[in-house]
């Protein structure tokens, strides 16, 4: 699979092993254990169109206590969960050409 400039993949777990080259440019990975799933609002429910997926947009963990208007109208049941997912293990690693 080769990706392209720009291209941001919905926070997933996949259910096999993975390899990657970076050939030219960069790419910005956030990863996350098994075990921090819970936390993560993933999916596991086979037939749910959204399995093994995220329903977190996780660009508003920012928001917390920001104080702003867009935390202000967030749903409670989303802060919730950001507030949980906030606390999860993650590793934020960026791969360079040649790694």
């Amino acid at each position: 699979r080769f990706g392209e400039r720009g291209v941001t993949a919905a926070t997933h777990y996949d259910a096999g092993r993975n390899m990657i080259a970076m050939i030219s440019g960069a790419k910005r990975y956030i990863l996350s254990p098994p075990n921090a799933c819970p936390k993560l609002g993933m999916v596991v429910y086979k037939k749910h169109p959204a399995f093994r997926h995220s329903l977190l947009n996780f660009g508003h963990i920012s928001l917390l206590e920001s104080g702003s208007q867009d935390e202000m109208d967030m749903p409670s049941t989303e802060r919730e969960w950001l507030e949980i997912a906030k606390e999860a293990l993650t590793i934020d690693t960026v791969l360079k050409a040649g790694e």
